[in-house]
Parts: C-alpha cells; structure tokens; sequence
C-alpha cells in the first residue's frame, strides 16, 4: 500500500527522537558523576 510523505512529519519524529536522546543523555551525565549536568541547559 502506498502512503503519502509528509516531510513535516519526518522531522517532528526526527526532533522527537533527537530530544530523547538528549534527555536520556542529561539523565545519566547527572547519575553517573553526581552533579547537576542539566545545569548549563
């Protein structure tokens, strides 16, 4: 089956994914060293 592309749509999964990852990022830099690593944000 065929679907329409949105590219919109592409790129809010792609920036749903990126801020993930981000997140995920923040959250372990701050277990791993005991300091506040969202700080800078």
């Amino acid at each position: 089956m065929l679907q329409r592309w949105s590219p919109f749509s592409e790129l809010r999964r792609m920036e749903d994914t990126m801020s993930r990852l981000w997140r995920g990022f923040v959250t372990s830099e701050h277990t791993a060293n005991g300091t506040e690593a969202g700080a800078w944000l």
